[in-house]
């Protein structure tokens, strides 16, 4: 299981977001679902310029 930020997706490797089962172990498929769109979201607010340690700030937290 990869740790990620649950708001983001973000993971704690630069430019490195996870969602899925990768995150939350074997789940159901809306979960999986869901991570990925988290992830996704993630990627897009880095792609418009918010820095890397702002959308993985939350380290700490369990994962998604």
């Amino acid at each position: 299981i990869i740790k990620a930020n649950p708001a983001t997706g973000a993971t704690p490797m630069p430019r490195v977001l996870a969602g899925g089962d990768c995150v939350t172990g074997p789940s159901l498929v809306c979960t999986a679902a869901r991570s990925g769109v988290v992830a996704a979201q993630g990627l897009l607010r880095h792609f418009a310029g918010e820095p890397w340690d702002v959308l993985a700030e939350k380290q700490d937290c369990e994962t998604v």
